[in-house]
């Protein structure tokens, strides 16, 4: 912590500036390098800082064993600076939580934490999911109210998956 009781935040410049320690015997707090103005904006961060706490990388280090720090840095490079779908998967239940996914044979996900009253965007958890996977997390949205949108790689703009043709 801060002389003023904030959080105490280290800023890096790239994922890869994540050590294997921040993953395995974290120590820190980290702040990631700034989104893609388009993720930012379907997401709705508010411009606000994108930061991993400590706690967080404790527990999904816990929750998924499987991840190695190559796998998590993996992960999050994928879905937070390239992501394909963006959206709120538990509208109801958490209204603040937002999700970036960047599909592919193995899809990665990081939840975030938007709450409009914290100084930053937290990431809440990171992980990967099979087709099944996300399959279940699409149903989840429209169960919840929530809505996955497709973001466009050219030029940022977002369309629901329900709007498209199948």
């Amino acid at each position: 912590m801060n002389t003023d009781d904030t959080q105490k935040v280290e800023a890096v410049q790239s994922i890869d500036e994540l050590t294997d320690e921040d993953f395995t015997k974290p120590t820190r707090s980290v702040q990631l390098p700034e989104l893609p103005e388009n993720v930012a904006q379907a997401i709705d961060t508010g411009g606000k800082p994108v930061v991993i706490k400590k706690s967080i990388f404790e527990k999904n280090r816990d929750t998924h064993k499987e991840l190695t720090p190559e796998k998590s840095r993996e992960i999050l490079s994928r879905a937070l600076y390239n992501p394909d779908l963006v959206g709120s998967t538990q509208k109801r239940k958490r209204p603040d939580y937002r999700v970036v996914i960047q599909t592919g044979d193995k899809n990665a996900v990081v939840v975030l934490d938007v709450y409009a009253g914290k100084e930053n965007t937290e990431i809440v958890g990171w992980r990967e999911i099979d087709a099944k996977g996300l399959e279940k997390m699409k149903k989840q949205a429209e169960r919840e109210d929530g809505q996955l949108l497709i973001l466009s790689p050219k030029d940022g703009s977002a369309a629901a998956l329900s709007a498209l043709p199948s």
